[in-house]
């Protein structure tokens, strides 16, 4: 992931001059996108830290059993 800041200076000027604030070129797509991206990641790093790697195999072997996988 990419660390970049929002660049508030440049948000307040866009406002000023009548951009939308939100929509595919609006001023805060790209602080919202920013927040969720951050968000998701944090909430993957959790489950891995949190989860045994026995946890997460079980998991995955339910899942593919209910496409009627068979990894043997």
């Amino acid at each position: 992931m990419r660390n970049q800041s929002f660049n508030f200076d440049e948000a307040l000027k866009q406002l000023q001059s009548g951009k939308n604030l939100l929509g595919t070129d609006g001023i805060l797509t790209p602080l919202i996108k920013q927040l969720t991206e951050a968000a998701l990641q944090a909430e993957i790093e959790h489950y891995l830290s949190t989860t045994s790697i026995d946890t997460r195999m079980a998991i995955l072997e339910k899942r593919l059993n209910r496409h009627q996988v068979n990894l043997n």
